[in-house]
């Protein structure tokens, strides 16, 4: 097991809902995302299991980036490259 966040312990469930359905998982790595910029990770599973879900962002990044805009695309890479501040401030939850 991972080193957790603080208040989480090792019986915190991830919930989530799809399609009407709730998944539910002691096991879990989740991205959540607001409406000003904000992200956090939040995780308890293993190292393995991190580094399946960093190849799978990395896909799914890749994707959404090839649907932007040349605009929106050089808006993403200033704001991760540390050129501009999103709105909120990131927080990984690991704090």
């Amino acid at each position: 097991m991972s080193e957790m966040p603080e208040g989480m312990t090792a019986d915190t469930m991830c919930v989530v809902t799809m399609d009407g359905k709730p998944i539910a998982s002691d096991d879990f790595v989740a991205v959540l995302s607001r409406a000003n910029g904000d992200a956090t990770l939040l995780f308890q599973t293993d190292a393995l299991t991190l580094g399946l879900s960093l190849q799978l962002i990395t896909k799914a990044f890749t994707e959404a980036l090839g649907r932007c805009s040349e605009s929106e695309r050089k808006d993403i890479n200033d704001i991760l490259c540390g050129n501009i501040e999103p709105e909120g401030e990131m927080d990984n939850g690991q704090d």
